[in-house]
C-alpha cells in the first residue's frame, strides 16, 4: 500500500517515518519533501495472521525538535 505524505508548511519537511508495531514496515523511512510536494511512502504489513482479524497499529512521522505526528493503520484480512 502507498500513502502518499503532503508537505503544506511554507519550508521543507524532513523527518522519519517510524512504524510503531513489528508487523508494519515502511520505505522510505527517512523523508524531504519541499514545500508543496509530497512523496509516497510504501506501507508493507507482514502478519502471521491465517484467520479472518482486523489489526490496528500506527506509523509516526517525527522530525527533529517537534511532536510527532501519528497515522493510524488499520488492515482487515478475509
Amino acid at each position: 500500500v502507498r500513502l502518499t505524505i503532503r508537505n503544506q508548511a511554507k519550508s521543507v519537511y524532513e523527518g522519519t517515518v517510524v512504524p510503531i508495531e513489528n508487523w508494519i514496515s515502511v520505505n522510505p523511512t527517512v523523508v524531504t519533501i519541499e514545500p508543496g510536494s509530497s512523496i509516497d511512502v510504501e506501507v508493507i504489513i507482514t502478519s502471521q495472521e491465517t484467520s479472518k482479524t482486523r489489526l490496528e497499529g500506527t506509523i509516526e512521522l517525527r522530525t527533529e525538535g517537534e511532536s510527532s505526528r501519528r497515522i493510524p493503520v488499520v488492515v482487515r484480512t478475509k
